[in-house]
């Protein structure tokens, strides 16, 4: 992994860290009503924006060690183009989840709830566009390299029907962005974690299947 992708992951999980720290310390007194589970409206409030700040940095640090074992890998050895796409992957994940939690932040401090659709419409919208452009460009990655890569045709074959995969994904996850209100907005990016973790899994082990 670049030195610069590198500096930029650990600004920005450093950054996310700091504010979840800082944040649920301040406001310490506030997280009592946590404890009731009583599904008023202000516990859900308290709990899903407690969940998104703690959640953004212990995301954003498990892509990265999941990235850094990937290109790690020298048997066999991921290709440039793959390196990029990861490397870019990362980023952009990481960007949304810092503005993600800085808004909910935000929130969480004014006691508020300000702009929560809106915001959650568009770190949708974001994510199907990134999920779009992920897949458009995985399906034209090169193949990895050396002892236990799979054959070319192989990875190919895999790749475009990844690729496919994400990127409509990715088109569907706007469209629902665009056109749905709550509470159904707010499964779409978990539905859309599953499609997308599910699409990964099957294209690994059809991978495995034939090297």
């Amino acid at each position: 992994m670049k030195n610069k992708t590198k500096m930029v992951v650990l600004l920005a999980f450093s950054e996310m860290t700091a504010v979840a720290l800082g944040v649920l310390a301040w406001k310490f007194p506030q997280l009592g009503p946590l404890t009731a589970f009583d599904g008023s409206p202000e516990w859900r409030r308290l709990f899903s924006q407690v969940a998104v700040i703690a959640f953004c940095p212990i995301w954003l640090g498990a892509g990265w060690l999941v990235a850094q074992h990937r290109l790690a890998t020298a048997i066999p050895r991921p290709s440039e183009d793959y390196r990029r796409w990861t490397e870019v992957s990362l980023v952009a994940s990481g960007l949304a989840l810092l503005v993600m939690q800085g808004w909910v932040a935000r929130n969480f401090i004014a006691e508020e709830n300000l702009g929560r659709e809106t915001l959650l419409r568009g770190i949708t919208l974001f994510l199907g566009a990134m999920t779009t452009a992920q897949g458009n460009f995985l399906a034209k990655v090169e193949p990895p390299t050396g002892v236990g890569a799979p054959a070319p045709g192989v990875w190919t074959r895999v790749a475009l029907r990844m690729g496919w995969a994400m990127a409509l994904t990715g088109l569907g996850i706007m469209v629902s962005a665009l056109v749905l209100d709550m509470p159904a907005l707010f499964f779409v990016p978990l539905i859309a974690f599953v499609v997308l973790i599910t699409n990964a899994v099957l294209s690994r082990r059809a991978l495995r299947a034939q090297t």
